[in-house]
């Protein structure tokens, strides 16, 4: 059968490589030969590798990122996935509608002996039609061409396109049923957050907070 889904990984090239391989090989090991296209700030051998040198680390140029991958994409879909993030095969599974981005909003955040957990649709846990994705970044880069700008609202379509003056586009939620973990390091793009609505040592299929950390990031 033809693939109909493309993995997205994308990375600003910074955090410890032999962590990025720990996770790399997370993904690979999870994704049963679903075609992988990274979009990096250093090359890396990592399925179809595009490499834009160091455009450096902002929000603005995650999705400058996206939207290079996204183009690159020949399957009707595409799975964002990040460089610190470990996701389980059931993510990877869902199948969005062509008209809405899909956010698993089943995600907790592991700080060296902790999980927490907070409600949000986030850039890491996107899964979309692939033409929907590359027609929305499409859009929003036409109109905000200047990368040093701030942009207060510079997040996740589906989101913030009223206040960015966007056209609609619709967004919606789902869960998995083992969550995805990302890690909160240095070293992320808003660095070390040890808060949510709910936290606990361990997991459900991930186990231990304390051994998974120190196993990937340790």
């Amino acid at each position: 059968m033809p693939q109909v889904l493309t993995i997205l990984y994308y990375s600003a090239s910074i955090i410890p490589e032999p962590f990025a391989e720990k996770v790399r090989l997370n993904l690979l090991n999870t994704i049963n030969g679903t075609s992988i296209i990274s979009v990096t700030q250093e090359p890396i051998d990592f399925g179809q590798n595009i490499c834009l040198g160091k455009i450096g680390v902002s929000a603005y140029n995650v999705y400058k990122q996206i939207l290079e991958g996204a183009m690159e994409a020949t399957t009707p879909y595409i799975a964002c996935c990040e460089d610190d993030t470990l996701y389980p095969l059931d993510h990877f599974e869902y199948n969005p509608p062509e008209n809405s981005f899909a956010y698993n909003t089943n995600r907790w955040t592991i700080h060296e002996d902790t999980y927490f957990f907070s409600y949000r649709a986030n850039m890491s846990q996107c899964i979309s039609a692939t033409k929907l994705m590359i027609n929305t970044l499409k859009t929003r880069f036409e109109k905000y061409q200047d990368k040093d700008q701030q942009f207060k609202h510079w997040g996740e379509p589906g989101r913030y396109e009223k206040r960015l003056g966007l056209p609609f586009v619709e967004a919606h939620t789902f869960e998995s049923k083992i969550p995805t973990i990302h890690f909160s390091h240095p070293n992320s793009l808003f660095g070390i957050r040890r808060s949510g609505s709910e936290s606990c040592k361990t997991l459900p299929y991930w186990g231990s907070a304390k051994e998974l950390w120190e196993r990937y990031y340790g």
